[in-house]
């Protein structure tokens, strides 16, 4: 499952797993939020039904993660206040949904409050 994800101008692609959360997130497209950053990570309000399933806390570049109790989705592409190893690692283990496919590094020049956009590939 191909999804679109535009922010401020940029344009990405993401291929989501075929999980339980990842087939909620895929029907509950198109959605509309606004960014937050936590150094090399976005995540936004995304609230879908979620069980808790391929949870990591250590993630690889351009991995999309769901953060259940916060509802949010986060888009790994750095080092977080977390990490260790320079790896991306998140606040808590997160939900593996899928990986954006390309080059990551245009997120480092996303601030918090960016409008983000996800929509289904046709």
């Amino acid at each position: 499952m191909k999804i679109s994800i535009t922010i401020t101008g940029l344009e990405l692609e993401a291929e989501l797993d075929e999980c339980t959360t990842s087939f909620a997130a895929y029907n509950a497209l198109p959605c509309e939020s606004s960014v937050n950053r936590w150094g090399d990570e976005i995540y936004f309000d995304f609230p879908i039904p979620a069980v808790p399933e391929n949870l990591k806390q250590t993630m690889d570049i351009g991995d999309l993660g769901y953060w259940l109790e916060g509802q949010a989705l986060a888009i790994f592409f750095g080092s977080t206040p977390a990490s260790m190893d320079g790896k991306p690692r998140a606040a808590v283990p997160v939900i593996y949904m899928g990986r954006i496919i390309g080059d990551t590094r245009v997120l480092r020049d996303v601030e918090s409050g960016a409008v983000i956009t996800l929509k289904t590939c046709d």
